[in-house]
């Protein structure tokens, strides 16, 4: 591992004069590599990418772990793993914080497709922990107003485990948390009509403020970004532990593909100029919150309790849905006709307005939804890059 380890540095050291992101790829093909194993919590593997992300937040952060010095700062054990914490203090208001987030953890082995079994999780999610350390890139060279802290779970992939220990024993006390960024599937393709969507998650939670940074985001990007109520990440990545404390939330995330939990999901799959859309969309959204000048006007979301969905959510889950119809032919006609019935009770709410939904609307919406994820992940994996 130490030869692996050198020889990265290297290449580090080498492409860092082309531009801050120039390092993202490097960074996700090390952590997708054979040589971690698929990062299994508390393996060797797991505990090998461990350590060099310590080492990468060395660098540039410091371990706000109290009572800890060395590479033990950055460190969270708990039964099952050990998160990996760092921070960069704010200029102005070094007390409030804004936590930018990712699992690091991944399966190890999934199934054996053409003799591979190991499952390297390149986008889920190798994609998302390089986006955590472009950012401590980019806020090393643009320092923050708000302290930043940066975060990688562990265990997420058994139950969310890292993430639920860290908010039921914070590092950094919630009441001084202004707001978290999770990060889960990132660089990947649902179909080829659907390269340029991707989501953002659960900005309800800090009220229109949020929702509007997150679209400000958006804006300068390539990207259509669908912002969808919490429940549409069905609570299955590390937001839901920072929403059930009340901590104003977005999860940034490609939904799950035919690749999702396979050996196949290595660094071929990854849409690498996707993964560079999206790490502008996170910097934007990361400094609306943190600031990157004393002069600068910061968003502060506040949480809100909102309808668990809404008619919104129906009008953009049908755009995405209009989107991709044009590559339906690789699904069976069984699967077509399954979601057909949903097609037109979407279509029903969506004509009778905002003003007529209602818990009928909603259960049908959440039923279209499931039924699309499930069809979404139907076939051998493919990343559609051609």
């Amino acid at each position: 591992m130490g030869i692996v380890r050198r020889s990265v540095g290297l290449v580090v050291v080498a492409v860092l004069g082309l531009g801050l992101s120039a390092c993202l790829p490097v960074e996700v093909r090390h952590l997708a590599s054979d040589s971690f194993a698929g990062r299994n919590n508390n393996s060797p593997g797991g505990v090998a990418a461990r350590t060099w992300l310590v080492e990468q937040f060395s660098q540039s952060t410091v371990g706000p772990v109290v009572g800890q010095t060395g590479d033990a700062a950055y460190l969270q054990p708990f039964t099952d793993g050990a998160n990996v914490i760092g921070v960069i203090e704010g200029s102005t208001y070094p007390d409030q914080y804004v936590l930018i987030g990712a699992h690091y953890d991944h399966h190890g082995s999934c199934g054996t497709i053409g003799g591979d079994n190991i499952c390297n999780g390149a986008t889920d999610n190798a994609t998302g922990t390089g986006l955590v350390l472009e950012m401590i890139r980019r806020f090393t060279q643009n320092p923050p107003s708000r302290s930043v802290a940066f975060v990688l779970w562990d265990a997420e992939e058994d139950g969310l485990l890292g993430s639920r220990y860290y908010v039921d024993h914070p590092v950094i006390p919630l009441s001084q948390t202004v707001a978290y960024l999770n990060l889960d599937i990132q660089g990947a393709n649902l179909l080829p009509s659907l390269r340029t969507t991707t989501f953002a998650i659960g900005a309800e939670s800090g009220g229109q403020a949020l929702i509007d940074a997150v679209s400000s985001a958006y804006a300068p990007s390539t990207l259509t970004g669908e912002q969808l109520s919490a429940v549409f990440g069905l609570y299955r990545s590390d937001y839901a532990s920072f929403l059930n404390k009340q901590i104003p939330t977005v999860f940034f995330s490609d939904s799950t593909g035919p690749c999702y939990h396979t050996p196949k999901d290595d660094e071929t799959v990854v849409d690498w100029g996707k993964l560079d859309q999206q790490a502008g969309v996170l910097w934007r959204t990361a400094t609306a919150l943190a600031g990157t000048s004393p002069s600068q006007t910061l968003v502060t979301p506040l949480w809100e309790s909102r309808p668990f969905t809404t008619w919104a959510d129906a009008v953009r889950l049908r755009a995405v849905i209009d989107r991709s119809l044009i590559d339906w032919g690789r699904f069976p006609q069984s699967m077509i006709d399954d979601i057909n019935p949903h097609l037109a009770n979407l279509d029903r709410i969506i004509s009778e307005g905002a003003g007529a939904y209602d818990d009928t609307d909603q259960g049908q919406l959440l039923g279209a939804a499931s039924t699309l994820v499930n069809m979404m992940t139907y076939g051998d994996c493919d990343p559609f890059l051609s």
